[in-house]
């Protein structure tokens, strides 16, 4: 069987041209356009803040979020306009406007190819995005939860770097001692009959949540927990402790064990041991030494 042919009139020929490439052009120009007098206007219009500002609690999160949002809307948009894309390369590579049967499976089966691939990219980048809402909320309900303690003599820090480990969601100071506070937002799930929901249980090794059990989260607070302490102990230059204390907005927590190098806590409960005034184990000129430094890290925030 011979190779078909779909001839097409040169009239008809430029309107499918321009009505495949008007859109594509129309959207990427706008798009780099938005993203030009962004720049410029950053350039040209300077804030009325010039002091750097701390670091609010998920400013690593929302950063990510808004970084995420920009890559699924890239992404959706290519997958909008690479079929108008491919076909108008197809007629202009044609000199007469016939595209060939041969040419229409190959242009097919590209488009196809690149189709799956930036949506599923784009899905990746959706499934992200959600995760890290999620833990932007969680980490913005525990700071205003810590927020309060400010009022009893606590300092409280946000989102503080720890390079190359990432960052240290809460950290509380206060007579009692250094608290470094790591937070994870879980969504409850329908629980087996005769559970709660909400209820989870740490055993000193594990949480155990109503249909799953995690363990990454107690190393992970444990190690940022030993990572603070040895940051504050470098810079004071004088040994500093810290308890870590996991976490977990919206959920129950009970604990089988005795306090230990991490405490499972529900935000509301971080008062009872970050509070104490008949404990004194940081005297105020130490408090004032850590508090200097961890400012130094935390105020990092340009308008």
């Amino acid at each position: 069987m011979g190779d078909e042919t779909l001839m097409i009139s040169q009239t008809s020929f430029y309107i499918i041209l321009g009505s495949l490439l008007v859109p594509t052009c129309a959207v990427l120009g706008m798009a780099h356009v938005l993203r030009w007098r962004r720049e410029k206007y950053k350039t040209q219009a300077r804030s009325p803040i010039s002091d750097k500002l701390l670091r609010p609690a998920g400013e690593s999160l929302r950063l990510r979020v808004d970084e995420l949002g920009e890559q699924f809307g890239d992404r959706l948009s290519f997958a909008m306009i690479l079929p108008g894309v491919i076909l108008a390369a197809v007629l202009l590579t044609s000199d007469d406007g016939s595209i060939s049967q041969n040419r229409a499976v190959v242009a097919f089966v590209i488009c196809a190819l690149l189709l799956v691939f930036l949506l599923r990219r784009a899905f990746q980048t959706q499934a992200e995005l959600s995760q890290c809402r999620l833990g932007f909320h969680g980490e913005r309900a525990v700071g205003e939860e810590l927020s309060q303690l400010m009022s009893e003599g606590c300092r409280v820090f946000h989102d503080l770097p720890i390079e190359p480990y990432g960052n240290i969601d809460h950290v509380i100071v206060s007579s009692v001692g250094v608290f470094a506070v790591e937070t994870k937002t879980r969504r409850k799930r329908p629980a087996p009959q005769g559970k709660r929901d909400c209820d989870a249980e740490f055993d000193g090794v594990a949480v155990h949540f109503p249909t799953w059990t995690e363990t990454k989260m107690v190393d992970q607070a444990r190690m940022q927990g030993e990572r603070l302490s040895t940051f504050l102990t470098s810079a004071v230059g004088a040994p500093v402790a810290v308890q870590a204390v996991l976490t977990l907005p919206g959920w129950f927590l009970t604990s089988r064990v005795p306090p230990g190098k991490v405490r499972v806590l529900n935000p509301k409960r971080i008062r009872s041991i970050a509070v104490d005034p008949h404990i004194t184990k940081l005297t105020a000129e130490m408090i004032q030494r850590i508090c200097h430094h961890l400012e130094a890290k935390c105020r990092t925030v340009e308008l």
